[in-house]
């Protein structure tokens, strides 16, 4: 499913229009990043929340993350993660900021 051409701003007041970067790792398949604002619980989760407004090296938060299962509960590399792609990237890695790689912060 291609990526819509305009992603949410950080504070989610308006749309801004921007392409996906052919160079992102993703190529032209990229989800549209989505910035949210503090932590939110994981819902397939439960007591866990994603690190508040990580994003990895191309703005893909989280969400994104567990969406297309990019990553393990385990901390392992997803179904959905495409070798071409490399190791994902991210400082912290997603394995440790998203509840859905096995990080985040568990109540």
């Amino acid at each position: 499913q291609p990526a819509p051409d305009a992603a949410p701003s950080s504070d989610n007041a308006s749309a801004v229009a921007e392409p996906a970067s052919a160079d992102a790792p993703y190529g032209s398949q990229a989800p549209t990043p989505f910035s949210g604002g503090g932590a939110i619980e994981n819902m397939s989760q439960p007591g866990c929340a994603d690190m508040p407004g990580w994003q990895d090296a191309y703005g893909m938060g989280c969400n994104l993350y567990n969406d297309h299962g990019w990553c393990t509960a385990s901390g392992g590399v997803g179904p959905g993660w495409r070798e071409e792609w490399g190791a994902p990237t991210g400082d912290p890695p997603a394995l440790e900021a998203c509840c859905a790689c096995g990080g985040g912060t568990r109540s």
